[in-house]
């Protein structure tokens, strides 16, 4: 059945046509291409001609150095959930069945995706999935902001009035455009045979060539869900975007250095007061003459002088460039030794300083996914039926500290808060830093420890009664081994006395 109603406000039709103009925005696509291109290393060559830019392509590559990057994987690396606190299960570690489905639908690596993208890119999302037939759990998975993109409430932007989900299936020889609406998912397709663009979103959509697919169109298990969730980070820009003119001067200072070593590795040399003409008024070819060979001899006129550039001087560019390095650890709260191997010489104070940032900056970002990874569990759990767990008031995910402290200063904290009566499960996940499902594990192993010491307490007990309750020698008698029989001397000889 032919897509129709596009000039119906909030129809299918409708919601389609707007997200679709909205998704493939020159600029915002532009925007997101370069992001990437940043992210991977590879950001766009310095301003050349068409005729230059093959030409500069191979020696300004070697400039870039992939610092965006950096900066992003050193807040992504401390974003660790470790557990799940639900409506069946809201102690400290978190509702087992709940971190169950987090695992079984491989979340470790797709949240750390999720949050790739987020940092990446300025947004990302997750769309959950009806369960799969193997693993039995919804299917959750990151999805790139160039090929997904959703409508939000102005009065309440967690919520997703309408979410659109555009590609191209090589193996089904289709696009496809996913329309969800609140309890609906409504399926586009097109037949067409060509090669995918990746995550670019080259798919042209226009309600004449698509078609409603009810085979894979459904209504979804709640009236009010839309399983498409946005993870957005601060201001909706990348870590590095507000610093895209600093990677650029880092990498043009860098350029500038191997354009200067280059171009100036060999020393100029000059000679004074040659002459033009030999004494018969012909041109001297001095380049046959002033040969550069270890065994040539030169015979010159009287007067002549050498002149020899002393060496280059690369100091100014490389301290610039290491000042630009340092002011993006400033500015981007990352530590320093991330950036430049030297940060490792500084000082243990400046170290934890920079650390802090890093830390506060991460914590933040934890704000800003917990109530979106909490909606992507509630959905989750209502594919699966359990809506007593899908309850957001009772849900919330449980990270890992920000903090990477040393086993040995974590271990002495840990002595000092049992001073202090903390509790032994408190102590264990927020100051120790084991997680949820580690110290569950931990406690039944105590509980083990703890049975076995009753036994060897009770066996230790038995023993000493019965020693007591053995006859004692009395005064007169042989000892007890030597009135068992003759013969016998002493327990520890078996030799016959005669």
């Amino acid at each position: 059945m032919p897509i129709d109603g596009v000039e119906i406000p909030k129809s299918d039709g409708w919601w389609i046509q707007r997200l679709y103009n909205r998704l493939i925005d020159p600029d915002r696509q532009n925007r997101l291409a370069e992001l990437d291109a940043w992210y991977r290393g590879v950001p766009n060559l310095p301003m050349a001609t068409r005729a230059q830019r093959e030409a500069v392509a191979s020696f300004a590559n070697y400039s870039r150095t992939n610092f965006a990057k950096l900066v992003c994987e050193a807040v992504r690396e401390r974003m660790t959930p470790v557990g799940i606190r639900t409506s069946a299960d809201r102690d400290i570690t978190g509702d087992a069945e709940a971190w169950r489905i987090w695992l079984r639908a491989g979340m470790p690596v797709e949240s750390a995706e999720v949050h790739r993208a987020m940092f990446r890119l300025g947004t990302s999302y997750a769309i959950v999935g009806p369960p799969d037939e193997l693993s039995k759990v919804p299917v959750i998975t990151c999805e790139d902001p160039r090929q997904v993109i959703t409508e939000h409430d102005p009065r309440q932007q967690r919520r997703v009035q309408a979410a659109l989900k555009i590609f191209h299936d090589d193996v089904e020889g289709a696009d496809f455009c996913y329309l969800w609406r609140a309890g609906t998912l409504r399926v586009a397709r097109r037949s067409i045979d060509r090669i995918s663009r990746g995550s670019m979103i080259g798919v042209a959509f226009a309600p004449n060539l698509f078609e409603w697919d009810d085979t894979r169109s459904m209504v979804l298990p709640d009236p009010n869900m839309v399983p498409v969730h946005r993870f957005r980070n601060e201001d909706g820009k990348a870590e590095f975007e507000p610093h895209l003119d600093l990677l650029r001067r880092i990498n043009h200072g860098t350029l500038q250095r191997m354009t200067i070593s280059v171009y100036q590795a060999f020393k100029q040399r000059a000679a004074i007061n040659l002459p033009d003409v030999d004494e018969n008024g012909k041109e001297i070819d001095y380049s046959e003459i002033l040969v550069s060979d270890p065994g040539a001899f030169w015979q010159l006129p009287e007067g002549v002088e050498f002149w020899e550039s002393a060496n280059i001087d690369l100091s100014p560019i490389l301290n610039a460039i290491k000042s630009d390095v340092e002011q993006l650890a400033s500015v981007t709260r990352t530590p320093l030794h991330y950036l430049s191997p030297a940060g490792t010489n500084q000082s243990a104070e400046g170290a934890a300083l920079s650390r802090e940032g890093l830390v506060f900056k991460t914590e933040d970002r934890m704000a800003r996914c917990s109530a979106t990874w909490s909606d992507v569990m509630a959905d989750a759990f209502l594919w699966v039926g359990d809506t007593s767990r899908a309850d957001l008031d009772q849900l919330e995910v449980i990270w890992k500290s920000a903090e990477r402290e040393s086993l040995a200063s974590r271990l002495d904290a840990a002595t000092k808060a049992v001073t202090a009566q903390v509790p032994w499960r408190t102590i264990m996940t927020d100051i120790v830093g084991f997680s949820p499902k580690r110290v569950d594990q931990m406690q039944a192993e105590r509980m083990d420890d703890q049975v076995l010491q009753a036994q060897l307490l009770a066996r230790t007990v038995a023993e000493n009664t019965q020693g007591q309750n053995e006859p004692q020698n009395q005064p007169g008698n042989p000892p007890q081994n030597q009135r068992q029989g003759r013969g016998r001397t002493s327990p520890a000889s078996d030799s016959p006395v005669g």
